[in-house]
């Protein structure tokens, strides 16, 4: 087996993600790899009677202001428990998300995809589905999960 040269971590800002980056970040420090960190905005769309409801520009403006300073304090974290000196690059991406991130590993030449899972079952499983089982699926990459401790949903 190659060593893992690129590592990827999608995150959604969620417990789940902090436990799968704190990984990843160990990973990174013992293969000496770059590691990126990208949250997949998926845009929101309303139906109603006129037709479909979008988020304004304005609006659209500040989210993505909140979410690249949230991605910047994901990169302080990674970067604080690494010790400072690992490689750590921040991307945000729109899209579906399980797609967008295993066509960014693909693009990337990412070896290895760390995220969190939730471990939802059951019925809310099936109305939620899964991002982390999707790009488990779809990855061009090998993929790690990386569970919540029992109890925590």
């Amino acid at each position: 087996m190659k060593p893992f040269r690129k590592i990827l971590v999608p995150v959604d800002f969620s417990e789940h993600s902090d436990r799968a980056l704190r990984a990843a970040v160990m990973l990174a420090g013992t293969y000496q790899a770059q590691l990126t960190i990208v949250h997949v905005y998926e845009p929101l769309a309303l139906a109603v009677p006129q037709g479909y409801a979008m988020i304004g520009e304005a609006q659209l403006q500040r989210l993505f202001d909140e979410l690249l300073l949230r991605l910047g304090q994901q990169k302080e974290l990674a970067l604080a428990e690494g010790g400072g000196e690992l490689p750590v690059a921040t991307q945000l991406l729109h899209g579906f998300a399980a797609g967008e991130i295993c066509n960014f590993a693909e693009q990337g030449r990412i070896d290895l995809i760390v995220m969190g899972t939730h471990g939802r079952r059951g019925l809310s499983h099936a109305l939620m589905g899964s991002v982390a089982e999707r790009v488990v699926r779809m990855a061009p990459c090998a993929v790690m999960t990386v569970r919540a401790p029992k109890g925590a949903a």
